[in-house]
């Protein structure tokens, strides 16, 4: 190949990896087998020695650890519009989030760390983070009492969603969380171990602005259910829409304290894989809540009584009603309940 050949190729790498940077908005890194640190820094040096002006979305998945090291390559980009940054499933710990801190991201608003190994120390370092952040997801972390103590003491006025799944939170954890002085809007705590005493606390929270909570998957014990619900009921959220209290163990007359929740913009409720029975719909369809259009009831127990029930509520706006597994219900129960209360449903 002549070197003019040769020269003209060069170019034409250079004008076209040049274009590629220009117009790139998302990248995705994904390896299954997470390779050696070598690999990993020499991948991300590579990333990072790209200027990519437009780069709004980055998601990293190595599925085993993502070293500290190679961290440390990726904190030396400056990417000025970096919105969303998704390092979930990297067995991150305290010594990647010393470095993770130091990335220049002036607009970075989406932060997922979920499934990695994040604690106390790990907290420390991330409420030195100087980003703008809006989402920050802690699901399936090691985040206790003495982690949340940290966590809360990050500045981040504008934090509106907040996810912690599959944390361990308990009473105690959740009194901390509720002195955060951070506008939240939607709070996903499913699947931790949530009493009454942390429904309490977490009703007197002064988040007056939440619009979704999500606590599916809270498995307490049996004789505290009507409690627990009762108290998350007299939460003051008159913006609440969407609230999830599916996979509770919620059967009987546990859920009576709804019919005094006052939230009149909800609607959408999830109330499936429970033990939900004819007694649960005395209740339910004293609930008064007229912008209700979507309610799931999956998977419980409810048979044609039940259902026919539910001719009595007060829910004016409901458009779609979920009735699927449930093992007792007929089909023409369904159908009949569907067309009073003329919405549709599927089951």
């Amino acid at each position: 190949m002549s070197p003019r050949t040769m020269a003209t190729l060069s170019s034409t790498s250079r004008r076209l990896r040049s274009l590629v940077h220009e117009y790139v908005t998302s990248i995705s890194i994904i390896q299954h087998n997470g390779h050696g640190i070598q690999y990993q820094i020499m991948e991300l040096q590579a990333l990072t020695s790209g200027s990519w002006p437009h780069l709004r979305c980055l998601n990293i998945k190595y599925r085993a650890k993502l070293e500290a090291a190679a961290i440390t390559q990726l904190s030396k980009a400056s990417w000025s519009s970096l919105v969303s940054l998704d390092l979930s499933r990297n067995s991150l710990g305290a010594d990647a989030m010393s470095q993770l801190v130091m990335g220049n991201w002036p607009a970075l608003k989406q932060l997922n760390l979920s499934s990695n190994r994040l604690d106390t120390a790990a907290m420390v370092w991330l409420t030195q983070a100087d980003w703008p952040l809006e989402e920050l997801h802690l699901s399936d972390n090691r985040i206790d009492l003495k982690a949340m103590q940290e966590l809360i003491q990050g500045s981040w006025p504008k934090l509106m969603q907040l996810t912690m799944r599959w944390n361990k939170l308990n009473a105690h954890t959740i009194a901390v969380l509720a002195k955060a002085e951070w506008p939240l809007r939607q709070l996903d705590l499913g699947q931790n171990q949530l009493d009454a005493n942390a429904m309490t606390l977490l009703s007197e929270a002064p988040w007056h602005d939440l619009e979704s909570l999500r606590l599916a998957g809270n498995y307490v014990q049996k004789q505290t259910h009507a409690a627990a619900i009762a108290r998350l009921c007299q939460a003051a959220w008159p913006n609440l829409v969407n609230l999830d209290l599916s996979k509770c163990c919620l059967g009987g007359a546990d859920i009576a304290g709804l019919c005094t929740a006052s939230w009149p913009k909800l609607s959408s409720v999830y109330l499936g894989d429970n033990c939900l029975d004819e007694i649960s719909m005395t209740y339910l369809v004293k609930t008064y809540w007229p912008a209700l259009k979507f309610l799931c009831l999956c998977r419980n127990a409810l048979d044609d009584a039940a259902v026919k029930l539910l001719m009595h509520s007060s829910w004016p706006q409901l458009e779609y009603l979920d009735l699927r597994e449930n093992d007792e219900l007929t089909k023409d129960a369904a159908i009949f309940s569907s067309n009073v209360l003329r919405c549709a449903a599927v089951f």
